[in-house]
C-alpha cells in the first residue's frame, strides 16, 4: 500500500452573523439584527425557494477534524477551540503542508474558513498561490473533496448528501440529536456540545468515506479497508 499523505478531514458548523445582515442588507433602515434575520430568510425564500443564507454572513462555531496518518488510521479526533483560536490553528496545520479532506468543502466549508482567515488577516502562502494546489478543483493534492469525486466534479447531482452515501456504505449516517438546520437555534440555545458531537460524527462519517472511495481507487486492500472502517464505526458508535 503506497503511503497517503498526512491528512486532516474536516466538517464545520456556523452560525450566521445577525448584525452583519442588519448591516449589508438592511444599512439604511436601523433594522434590529434578528429582525433583519428574519425579514432575510423570508425574502430569500420567496425569491429562490429556499432561505439558504450565503456563506458571507456564516461564521465557524465548531471546527471537526480528524487526523489522519500516512497508513490510513486515525491518530486523533476532536474539535479545535472556539472562536478566533480554533481558525487559528486550522490553518496553522494547512500552513504545516497537511492536505484537507472534506465532503463538499470546496462549496461551503473552507469559503468560510477562508473568510474568517481574511478577517482576522492570517497569510497561508501556499494555499492561496500553489497553482495546482488546494484551491485547484482538479486536484486532489492539497485538498480531497470526496463529494467532487463522487460527483464527476459536479457533473453529477444526487439528493441525500452525506447522510445518503453514507448508509449506502454501511455507515449509519447522520448521528447526534441536532441536525443541520437545527444547529443555528441550538447555538443561541448554549447548546454547544451537542452541536460538537454532531459535527465530530460527520467528520467520522468523512473518514468513512475517505476510506471507501480509496478502497475503490485500489489504494487499500481488503484487509485494510476492513480494518480502518471498524475503528470508524466503532468511534461513531461511542458518541
Amino acid at each position: 500500500m503506497p503511503p497517503s499523505p498526512e491528512s486532516i478531514v474536516i466538517d464545520i458548523e456556523t452560525a450566521i452573523d445577525k448584525q452583519l445582515i442588519s448591516d449589508v442588507i438592511f444599512e439604511d433602515q436601523n433594522m434590529d439584527p434578528e429582525e433583519a434575520y428574519i425579514e432575510y430568510r423570508r425574502q430569500l425564500k420567496e425569491k429562490n425557494g429556499s432561505d439558504f443564507i450565503s456563506v458571507f454572513f456564516h461564521y465557524p462555531i465548531t471546527i471537526g477534524y480528524a487526523h489522519v496518518g500516512l497508513n490510513y488510521r486515525i491518530k486523533k479526533v476532536g474539535t479545535l477551540p472556539r472562536g478566533d483560536e480554533g481558525v487559528y490553528k486550522l490553518w496553522e496545520a494547512i500552513n504545516k503542508g497537511f492536505r484537507l479532506i472534506t465532503w463538499n468543502g470546496r462549496s461551503f466549508d473552507m469559503p468560510v474558513m477562508e473568510q474568517a482567515a481574511f478577517r482576522l488577516g492570517i497569510p497561508a502562502k501556499d494555499y492561496y498561490n500553489s497553482k495546482y494546489g488546494a484551491r485547484y478543483r482538479y486536484s486532489e493534492d492539497g485538498h480531497y473533496d470526496l463529494y467532487d469525486f463522487v460527483t464527476n466534479s459536479g457533473v453529477v447531482y444526487f439528493r441525500g448528501g452525506l447522510n445518503a452515501m453514507s448508509k449506502m456504505i454501511g455507515l449509519p449516517g447522520k448521528v447526534g440529536s441536532v441536525r443541520g438546520s437545527e444547529v443555528q437555534q441550538a447555538y443561541e440555545d448554549g447548546r454547544h456540545d451537542e452541536i460538537d458531537a454532531y459535527c465530530v460524527g460527520d467528520v467520522l462519517i468523512t473518514v468513512g468515506m475517505y476510506l471507501h472511495v480509496e478502497y475503490i481507487r485500489g489504494r487499500l486492500t481488503k484487509d485494510e479497508y476492513d480494518e480502518r472502517m471498524d475503528d470508524v464505526k466503532g468511534r461513531i458508535a461511542a458518541l
